[in-house]
C-alpha cells in the first residue's frame, strides 16, 4: 500500500502491514534528483520486510 499526504515523485512514503498489530514504513525525498522517490521507497521497504523474522 502507498499513502502519501502530498503526490510527488519527489517524496513517497510507503507503509506495509506485517501483522495484525504491526506496520513497517518507509519514506524516501529527493530535492534535486532524477530518481524516483517512490522507487527508492519500494526497494527499501522490499529490503526490510525481506529481512523480518517470521512472526511466531
Amino acid at each position: 500500500m502507498r499513502a502519501d499526504r502530498v503526490a510527488s515523485d519527489t517524496l513517497c512514503t510507503i507503509y506495509i502491514g506485517v501483522a495484525d498489530d504491526q506496520l513497517v514504513w518507509t519514506s524516501a525525498g529527493f530535492v534535486a534528483s532524477p530518481r524516483s522517490a517512490c522507487d527508492t521507497a519500494r526497494q527499501m521497504a522490499s529490503y526490510v520486510i525481506s529481512n523480518l523474522p517470521p512472526l511466531r
